[in-house]
């Protein structure tokens, strides 16, 4: 993760803390978080009131609902917007790189009745349950019968 310093030159402000305290947010929520903090406010403040803000952008929510907040309340509207607008942003990146799923391979599982007097039904569904989830079942017959798991590879 890149520290982000702003251009604007804010006097005494520890940027690597700054940057700390973004560490949580997307690519464009940190930058923007940088960028936009003007020591008004002390930075654990000013992360709570962005934070909603950001999040409200990031979850797609109206921008009313950060603005409940008294912290938020407190913010530049240049500062709310660039939070939202950087939440906004980071979603539509997150949308863009969602993994792929393919189909797995086939899996093989097989069922096998060990009494010799399950019924067509019970020896269906222990067929298809093996075949659907690679394991094998066996049916067996009294009361002491539990059951156990073993990967067929």
């Amino acid at each position: 993760m890149e520290n982000v310093r702003t251009e604007r030159s804010t006097e005494n402000v520890d940027y690597d803390t700054l940057n700390d305290y973004a560490k949580g947010l997307g690519e464009n929520g940190r930058k923007a978080f940088v960028e936009n903090y003007d020591g008004n406010l002390s930075i654990d403040d000013y992360q709570t009131a962005y934070g909603r803000y950001y999040d409200a952008g990031r979850y797609n929510a109206d921008m009313d609902t950060a603005e409940k907040s008294m912290l938020a309340s407190m913010m530049t509207p240049e500062q709310a917007a660039a939070a939202y607008k950087a939440g906004a942003q980071d979603r539509n990146l997150a949308i863009q790189t969602q993994p792929e799923y393919r189909q797995g391979e086939a899996r093989t599982g097989s069922a096998e009745d060990l009494t010799g007097q399950a019924s067509a039904a019970q020896k269906a569904l222990t067929q298809s349950l093996g075949k659907k989830t690679g394991l094998r079942f066996e049916l067996v017959d009294g009361s002491t019968a539990s059951g156990s798991y073993e990967a067929v590879l």
